[in-house]
């Protein structure tokens, strides 16, 4: 080997070592800027590395850092765990993810969730462990599970409530279609939304005929009458009695005293009719029934 090429070789390998150290420094400042939580062991478990994040959230110091293994940051109930996952990165070079308790300088803990995998160290082989708190995701988690647990009994009380809700309005139908009196509910607009079987009688038609027609149709020729009844019923919130000749289905006439009240919502705004009407004189019976 000549004096040129001896000198050439010095130039390579000068600048290898100056790409290495430029390697490594941003090695450095890339393993120190990460956030999470970064630390190297031997196959021993004894610390070799850890970045920033781990000294400013662990707070023991560089000399602690030298004595420590794995073991001494995770709390007890997590060490058989931990000894078995380690076993398989070592032995199977498994990846393997978990969560567990890491212990503080001050013995405070959190818990974190750590990716640990097979590495090399200085052409060593070595584990290295990337750690992110999860405190607040599993607080979070927490209180969905408890806001799960408090929808669930509400679901339960609202189920409870409509299932009574029902049962009354069943009965409630069933008193009402039971009534010898003619009732009716109409909406604002007034158009007949239900009614009982006593005014299907009334009326003389099936009760899909009459529901979704309105007084004037139903009632052309009392029309009139009818509707400013309810205008005033709904200007004055009162409720209103009258009497009134009506001819049924076979234009016998029956006087009658209707009986008009306003249906409210929960917001108490009037959002109906309610009506029945009392036949107080029969033609056929010769006077009052």
């Amino acid at each position: 080997m000549d004096i040129e090429e001896l000198r050439h070789l010095t130039e390579q390998l000068i600048d290898s070592e100056e790409q290495l150290k430029r390697s490594e420094a941003n090695l450095t400042t890339f393993f120190n800027s990460i956030t999470e939580l970064v630390i190297v062991f031997d196959t021993d478990l004894h610390i070799l590395a850890f970045n920033n994040a781990v000294a400013n959230t662990l707070k023991y110091s560089h000399a602690d850092f030298r004595t420590l293994t794995l073991y001494d940051l995770v709390d007890e109930s997590d060490l058989n765990d931990i000894s078995n996952r380690i076993s398989q990165v070592v032995i199977n070079n498994d990846t393997i993810t978990c969560e567990l308790k890491i212990i503080r300088a001050d013995q405070t803990s959190f818990m974190v969730e750590a990716k640990t995998s097979k590495t090399l160290w200085n052409r060593k082989p070595a584990i290295i462990c990337v750690a992110r708190d999860i405190t607040e995701r599993l607080e979070y988690e927490k209180q969905i599970t408890t806001q799960s647990i408090e929808l669930g009994v509400y679901n339960e009380e609202l189920r409870a409530i409509e299932e009574e809700l029902t049962t009354r309005n069943n009965f409630l139908e069933s008193m009402v279609s039971a009534l010898p009196v003619p009732i009716f509910y109409k909406d604002l607009d007034g158009k007949f939304l239900d009614c009982n079987l006593a005014f299907v009688d009334f009326y003389g038609a099936p009760k899909s005929y009459i529901l979704g027609k309105t007084t004037r149709e139903l009632f052309p020729e009392y029309a009139d009458e009818l509707e400013a009844q309810d205008k005033h019923l709904l200007e004055t919130k009162q409720k209103i009695y009258f009497k009134h000749i009506i001819h049924d289905k076979n234009m016998i006439p029956h006087e009658y005293i209707i009986i008009k009240t306003i249906h409210y919502d929960f917001d108490m705004e009037p959002i109906g009719i309610i009506g029945t009407a009392v036949c107080i004189h029969h033609p056929m019976l010769g006077g009052t029934s």
